[in-house]
């Protein structure tokens, strides 16, 4: 009886062993896997910069838009002809 088990155990460990080093020295072993987890950290951090920076220069281009100046350039654009067979249109204004 105590032979079944022993061969058993000895069968069981040859097992995790095999699967041990399998782990180890697959092609997705653990240090690879670790290696990927810090680069996902890394990149996650980076894009988060990048959100922010992102809303900034929205903020920015917002406040630009609703700005006197930004009007001011809108009609001198729309003033401007920019070939010689574009057209200006006038309208009358009732004051």
């Amino acid at each position: 009886m105590f032979k079944k088990i022993k061969n058993y155990n000895s069968i069981y460990i040859i097992i995790l062993l095999a699967g041990v080093v399998y782990f180890f020295l697959s092609e997705k072993n653990v240090i690879i896997l670790l290696q990927n987890k810090n680069q996902l950290q890394e990149k996650a951090a980076l894009l988060n910069k990048k959100f922010t920076e992102k809303e900034f220069l929205e903020n920015k281009i917002d406040k630009f838009k609703n700005s006197e100046e930004f009007k001011e350039l809108i009609i001198k654009e729309k003033l401007f002809l920019k070939q010689e067979d574009d057209k200006l249109i006038f309208y009358e204004l009732d004051n």
